[in-house]
């Protein structure tokens, strides 16, 4: 009797531990497999332009890099993208650059 509790104990035991990592790997499939519903817009402005910066808000999850054009010129902005680019590559983290036409509005002055 004792063996056989003994080995009841053990048999659980062991189909536990193969449940507790079937669960793991599914979990981590279903992960996997269906993405991220919400999305995290990040504005690229002077303070998070560099590649470090933008490696680490990729990091930490976002999926938008939003443009203001109201600010700068073409160029700034082009070596901006390079950075955005540079930090996608280094990550491997896909990110979307948007550019909004609102942004850019033209001003009437007197």
């Amino acid at each position: 009797m004792f063996l056989l509790s003994f080995f009841a104990c053990i048999i659980f035991v062991f189909a536990s531990m193969i449940w507790i990592s079937v669960s793991n790997i599914w979990c981590d499939w279903l992960q996997n497999f269906f993405p991220a519903v919400t999305k995290i817009w990040g504005t690229l402005d002077p303070r998070s332009r560099s590649v470090e910066v933008i490696s680490d808000c990729l990091k930490a999850g976002m999926s938008v890099a939003r443009f203001d054009f109201s600010w700068y010129d073409a160029a700034y902005h082009q070596e901006t993208l390079e950075n955005l680019k540079t930090a996608i590559k280094s990550t491997k983290k896909l990110c979307v650059a948007l550019v909004l036409s609102e942004l850019c509005k033209p001003t009437l002055t007197r």
